[in-house]
């Protein structure tokens, strides 16, 4: 689950009103599954990130949809992230039992079934998502465009990126062990 406090906008009336009627769509998430981040904001004279506070320079529209972009990048990356420490706690035992046993409990198809799940983790992050891009809305506004990269450097969207699939590269370096191991085995028999 997403959630994103409008508030901070200081909408008008019309806006709450939509806002209020897309409440029926949300889901309340069982205190496992929420992501809680709390950056706060203020208007000042120069722009500012740090400590969890934005500082905006004005109430521009455009500056806060900027700030906005950087956000939900964040968000959609701390969901991959959650998916992928999924992972990590599923394989976190299977070099021990190699280590200590030998082998592994995994039959070649839940090693497959396992790959596949972590392929489909790899394309979510590099190839279905916008968490790598620039936004296309930047494109066509390049004045706008210095306020979303200083948030997401904030954010630190291309570093946390880096990190996760350095993650899912050893988890893939374990099942192409295990695989290699099977195949190696099965050609022996």
């Amino acid at each position: 689950p997403i959630f994103f406090d409008f508030d901070m906008y200081g909408l008008s009336d019309a806006t709450r009103k939509v806002q209020t009627d897309l409440e029926i769509f949300e889901s309340e998430p069982e205190d496992d599954d929420a992501e809680v981040d709390s950056i706060t904001f203020s208007y000042g004279k120069e722009w500012y990130t740090g400590h969890d506070h934005i500082v905006l320079k004005s109430r521009a529209p455009m500056e806060k949809l900027a700030v906005s972009f950087a956000l939900a990048q964040s968000i959609k990356l701390s969901i991959f992230e959650n998916r992928v420490g999924e992972q990590i706690e599923l394989n976190r035992d299977i070099p021990k039992e190699m280590a200590y046993h030998g082998k592994i409990h995994l039959s070649a198809k839940d090693v497959s079934r396992r790959i596949g799940q972590l392929f489909i983790e790899r394309t979510n992050v590099n190839l279905h998502s916008d968490v790598l891009d620039t936004p296309e809305f930047f494109w066509d506004r390049d004045d706008d465009l210095p306020i979303y990269r200083q948030v997401a450097t904030y954010l630190e969207i291309a570093k946390r990126t880096s990190v996760l699939n350095s993650r899912i590269d050893v988890i893939q370096e374990l099942y192409t062990v295990i695989a290699d191991g099977q195949n190696e085995q099965h050609a022996t028999k």
